[in-house]
């Protein structure tokens, strides 16, 4: 393989995650969101419930998204694994970042585990 189509495959890779960490942060983004526009409107089980179920769904979708995403690169383009691994951290740490500094806003709404009443 010739030095060009290398960098062709390191490029398209860091495009797909580039790709990747926008769909996410999308994705957290509207979640947010939709859980914010469910407390205006159900009480407390009744969104715990509805944000459980519809949770698990956003998260299957994300989760097949990237597996999808990261047979493409294996399968099409010849990178090096760490590369890859650096390319998936850096797709999901900023989210993980953002949305735990929005959780306190959702635990003051009633979402995550109950609390423990001392």
């Amino acid at each position: 393989m010739g030095s060009y189509q290398l960098v062709v495959n390191y490029f398209a890779a860091a495009v797909v995650f580039s790709a990747l960490a926008l769909v996410v942060h999308l994705a957290n983004e509207w979640w947010y969101r939709h859980l914010m526009r469910i407390a205006e409107t159900h009480e407390l089980e009744s969104r715990r419930a509805l944000a459980a179920r519809q949770g698990r769904a956003l998260i299957l979708a994300v989760t097949a998204l990237f597996v999808v995403a990261l047979y493409g690169i294996f399968r099409l383009a010849a990178v090096n694994p760490l590369f890859v691994l650096a390319g998936v951290a850096a797709a999901i740490v900023p989210n993980l970042l953002w949305w735990l500094w929005r959780w306190r806003a959702l635990r003051a709404l009633g979402y995550g585990r109950p609390q423990q009443q001392a």
